[in-house]
């Protein structure tokens, strides 16, 4: 009894296990018939291709552009080099050209003059000489142009510093002009740091402070040198007042006094 009442029991089981035996024998036909058609589409698509060389590292690359960029690199610096100069150029204050002088102080040029530079063994090259003294006879010439006929010509030299060559200007005019046949007159105006007498190789005493401050006449005080026309007042005496002294009567009778005799007069003055 205790058998047949376990019969149904276990004909539910046996049918249970029976539909997962069909359903997994489904699940796995399923899935090899999907196998079977992924290997099949697998093997179309696989291309007949063989590997003949193996690909080697390249020794040199297919393009250059280390010149390119080496071009690059110098036209730009150029171009850096040129900006900032032009911008140095417009900050500079000072003077380097001779238009600026024109545009900016509204004066007339009356030349101008190269500058001259000695090699290390203090030679000048005769070009050089030339175009300097041509310089000169420009000068010389404008300013006889700029003042009336039949009048001397009075004229000061200054710079701002030293070291401008005012000196050397004066000087150098002088000789322009005597060496043209103009009776010419240097006065050293320089009475802190004149130096024409040792250019021209003359005594310092007596000259202009001497004779400013009463102590030489002017007879002693002008002075014949080796060019032909030119003669020089020398600086004379440094002393505390001297400066002062350029500004007084006996100066403006001293110059209205050298204007009846000469021809031309050259005053190298303070710097300003």
């Amino acid at each position: 009894s205790q058998e047949l009442r376990a019969i149904p029991a276990r004909a539910t089981e046996e049918m249970r296990l029976a539909r997962r035996v069909v359903a997994s024998e489904n699940l796995y036909n399923t899935l090899k018939a999907r196998y079977e058609e992924l290997s099949i589409a697998e093997a179309q698509t696989t291309p007949d291709l063989a590997v003949l060389d193996t690909a080697v590292a390249p020794t040199f690359p297919t393009t250059n552009d280390a010149p390119r960029l080496l071009l690059l690199a110098v036209a730009a610096s150029v171009g850096l080099a040129f900006g900032i100069a032009l911008i140095l150029d417009r900050l500079d204050p000072r003077f380097r050209y001779p238009e600026q002088a024109t545009h900016d102080l509204g004066l007339s040029i009356a030349g101008t003059v190269p500058r001259i530079k000695s090699n290390g063994r203090g030679d000048i090259k005769l070009e050089l000489m030339s175009q300097t003294v041509e310089a000169f006879r420009t000068i010389r010439l404008a300013l006889r142009y700029d003042f009336p006929d039949g009048l001397p010509i009075v004229l000061g030299v200054t710079s701002p510093a030293r070291g401008d060559g005012k000196s050397l200007v004066a000087s150098n005019l002088g000789l322009a002009f005597a060496s043209s046949g103009s009776r010419t007159l240097l006065i050293d105006g320089d009475v802190r740091c004149g130096g024409l007498h040792n250019t021209f190789g003359i005594p310092v005493t007596p000259g202009l402070v001497d004779y400013l401050h009463g102590l030489a006449s002017v007879d002693s005080i002008v002075r014949p040198t080796a060019s032909k026309n030119l003669f020089l007042i020398p600086r004379g005496t440094r002393r505390n007042r001297a400066p002062e002294l350029l500004v007084s009567d006996l100066m403006n009778s001293l110059v209205h006094a050298m204007r009846l005799q000469f021809d031309v007069v050259i005053i190298d003055s303070i710097q300003t």
